[in-house]
């Protein structure tokens, strides 16, 4: 059983992903680990992550989809790239989304493809777009 998790740099869990609508610059950097397999020199620790061994993306294709939250009906892609395939870094480039540009709440599905099979990663990230305050003409 692998139970792979997302990581944002720095060791927070992934949990929400606050984005203001219409954003053309926005990218979200993360490593993902398996909860199942120890770094070298230490044991697996279910309750602390740095115990948790990053996944070796080396020759694999991660991708990314985007549903509304709580549908499983893909309604977007996101451009990943690999940062560090051998620390399991990437980042998703939401630049060229259609779902930032509406209000809402989504969620976002990363599968990483091995040349022997592909790997759904457990955990979703979850982004947030709140509308953005729009200025007035008399400003």
């Amino acid at each position: 059983l692998k139970l792979w998790h997302i990581f944002f740099f720095g060791g927070r869990m992934a949990n929400v992903v606050r984005l203001v609508q219409s954003d053309d610059l926005p990218s979200v950097s993360f490593t993902i680990r398996d909860a199942n397999r120890a770094v070298d020199g230490q044991e697996v620790d279910k309750k602390d992550s740095d115990t948790w061994r990053p996944v070796d993306l080396t020759g694999a294709i991660v991708y990314a989809v985007v549903s509304d939250s709580g549908s499983n009906v893909q309604i977007d892609v996101v451009a990943v790239q690999v940062l560090d395939a051998a620390a399991g870094e990437v980042i998703l480039y939401l630049n060229d989304c259609v779902f930032i540009n509406k209000a809402g709440r989504y969620d976002c599905e990363v599968t990483v493809d091995f040349s022997l099979g592909q790997q759904t990663v457990y955990d979703m990230l979850v982004f947030d777009v709140r509308e953005r305050i729009n200025a007035s003409a008399s400003v």
